[in-house]
């Protein structure tokens, strides 16, 4: 979990690559998402969290161009995080086309995002749990996930959230850029 800053010429194109959840935020300009035959258009603060095979491209105006801030989540990759229903759905969802969560900049996604991109990057960590927590209440809202009681049936969001409550700030904020790794 890296927030990676991406330059789009005017006119120019971009379609994210790998697996998993892409989440992109408009830093500088405006734009367009475009995905089959629509078009959905994007300001300074606005974004989206869109899964592999939604197939989309973000596309800067012609008029100027567009900086973006995205990150990328493998939920393959969450061992531990996901309960099995959980892992399931998100199979389910990939054979299926992809439902794109779109955010504006005057949204709490929004605003959390713009904070979190202005972050020392020093605290690398906290940072990355950040954006998993970010993501995780973002497409919580994708999946009608049954709340049952007990530990296998919580929801991914309180799951990490009590994770990295676990985590001492004073702990995170004290190790070096290696221990990080």
């Amino acid at each position: 979990l890296i927030i990676k800053d991406l330059p789009i010429p005017p006119a120019g194109e971009w379609s994210p690559q790998g697996s998993g959840w892409t989440v992109v935020r408009v830093a500088e300009g405006s734009g367009y998402c475009l995905r089959q035959k629509s078009a959905s258009a994007l300001q300074s603060g606005d974004g989206l969290m869109a899964p592999h095979h939604a197939g989309i491209t973000v596309r800067a105006s012609q008029l100027g161009s567009l900086r973006l801030h995205y990150f990328q989540v493998q939920p393959e990759l969450l061992n531990g995080l996901l309960t099995l229903e959980e892992c399931q759905q998100f199979k389910t969802l990939a054979t299926r086309s992809g439902r794109i969560h779109f955010f504006r900049a005057d949204e709490l996604i929004g605003q959390q995002l713009s904070r979190l991109v202005k972050l020392p990057r020093v605290q690398k960590l906290a940072l990355r749990c950040a954006l998993l927590q970010l993501w995780a209440e973002g497409v919580a809202g994708l999946f009608a996930l049954a709340d049952r009681s007990g530990p296998g049936g919580r929801k991914l969001r309180e799951r990490f959230a009590e994770l990295a409550g676990q985590v001492p700030k004073s702990e995170l904020c004290g190790l070096s850029l290696g221990d990080l790794y």
